[in-house]
């Protein structure tokens, strides 16, 4: 079985659950990314919101 997109069932499947295993439990930012940064690594939901302007339409590059 496929998807409508083509992707085979099971593979959907698999990815649909290690999205909600990740909504659920983020990984954490990893302290050696301010050794190489030089600032405090950001999560994705952090980034996301500091960017928001530009993902929306209309935003920064809109």
């Amino acid at each position: 079985m496929y998807t409508t997109s083509g992707i085979p069932g099971e593979i959907a499947e698999y990815l649909l659950g290690y999205q909600a295993e990740y909504a659920e439990e983020p990984p954490q930012v990893d302290p050696d990314t301010e050794r190489v940064l030089g600032r405090p690594g950001r999560t994705l939901a952090r980034w996301a919101a500091d960017h928001a302007d530009e993902l929306t339409p209309g935003g920064a590059s809109g």
